[in-house]
């Protein structure tokens, strides 16, 4: 099941849910000119991507050309550079779809933007993939000792949590072991 963290503009109180990990509508529709790229506000990635596309219409007309000359007219770096230019398609596919939601929520907290709930599991797992420290907040006191209790409890879950990512983003824990160990505390 797939993680989304709130954040929350500090300013405009607006909220935006954004998809922790892989982002497969940026895998398979981010070489059609940039498009899931612009919606997440990553307008410089979006035109690196349709600049990149210009560059590959260019090269598929003369492909045309080539297979359409004559013998005498015949070059071939066109025809050379269509695999390659595939290649490379396929490489920033593979990019933008392992690192989309990574830069859209960077991007967001960059701009001042906050977790909307920092303490949740899902800000944790957020910040530790995208790597963003999370703010440590003081322990809230009360004056019963019950609720100074679950207060730590949270603080040591979260600490935990913040252990589990590292582990799990060092390979030393699979996504089933990292899926039981985070049901376990939750």
């Amino acid at each position: 099941m797939a993680t989304h963290v709130a954040l929350q503009n500090p300013r405009t109180n607006q909220i935006q849910v954004i998809k922790v990990g892989f982002s497969w509508t940026s895998f398979f529709f981010a070489d059609f000119f940039g498009i899931p790229l612009f919606l997440r506000g990553l307008t410089k990635h979006g035109l690196i991507m349709v600049a990149f596309q210009l560059v590959r219409w260019i090269n598929a007309n003369q492909v045309v050309w080539w297979i359409n000359a004559s013998e005498a007219e015949k070059t071939p770096g066109a025809v050379y550079a269509a695999p390659f230019l595939l290649i490379v398609t396929l490489g920033l596919d593979l990019f933008y779809g392992f690192r989309a939601n990574a830069l859209a929520g960077q991007k967001l907290l960059a701009e001042g933007w906050t977790f909307a709930k920092p303490n949740s599991s899902e800000a944790v797992i957020a910040a530790a993939t995208w790597g963003y420290p999370l703010p440590k907040e003081a322990p809230k006191r009360s004056s019963s000792e019950g609720q100074g209790a679950d207060v730590e409890r949270g603080d040591d879950v979260v600490d935990k949590l913040e252990r589990l990512v590292a582990l799990k983003q060092q390979g030393l824990l699979s996504d089933a072991e990292f899926a039981a160990e985070k049901s376990k505390m939750i």
